[in-house]
């Protein structure tokens, strides 16, 4: 199989359907990308490289297999991108909540939440990146408050800084793609 037929999903593309084309595409890089380093945090865990704990060790291989049940999933119709979207980023948020609680050592784990919401911008758009913008605010100012080792002031003022410039960054580059997008058909 080559590999532009497996990131178009084994699907062949219309003309007026570019920009579906483009996010099958992203979809699938993503999807794989979170196959390999799912994986390999996992394996580093395992192996006592890089101790992230069991629990979060397991989370890594589930959504390591769950993303490959998506790729097979998205390989049904092009209408399941919708739905495989969905999934994808729900999936995502719960392993993202995950690191929130069990890596208290990772000084870097909200930036899971940064790539998330780039991703919802990118795959569906406005609302979603909207969306995921707001829940990641909304658990990120939570787990100060609920898990053992809350952040520090000036982590927690960073952070939601930069989420927030990240999202509106994201934003406005979006809604000017979908311009053009619309433009084009």
């Amino acid at each position: 199989m080559q590999i532009s037929n497996f990131l178009r999903s084994g699907f062949t593309f219309e003309r007026d359907e570019d920009f579906l084309e483009f996010k099958f595409k992203m979809f699938n890089y993503t999807l794989f990308i979170i196959i390999i380093f799912s994986s390999l945090f996992a394996l580093l865990s395992d192996l006592g490289i890089n101790d992230v704990g069991t629990v979060q060790t397991r989370v890594n291989y589930t959504y390591a297999f769950l993303s490959l049940l998506l790729i097979l999933y998205l390989r049904g119709s092009k209408e399941n991108f919708t739905a495989a979207t969905v999934m994808l980023f729900t999936i995502s948020f719960c392993v993202f909540c995950s690191i929130l609680v069990n890596v208290p050592q990772d000084p870097a784990k909200v930036i899971w939440f940064y790539f998330l919401i780039f991703i919802a911008y990118i795959l569906r758009g406005t609302a979603a990146g909207v969306v995921m913008t707001l829940l990641s605010l909304s658990v990120f100012i939570a787990s100060h408050f609920l898990i053992p080792e809350p952040f520090a002031f000036n982590t927690i003022y960073a952070n939601l800084l930069g989420l927030i410039i990240g999202s509106l960054i994201a934003l406005v580059y979006t809604q000017k793609i979908s311009e053009y997008e619309a433009r084009l058909h």
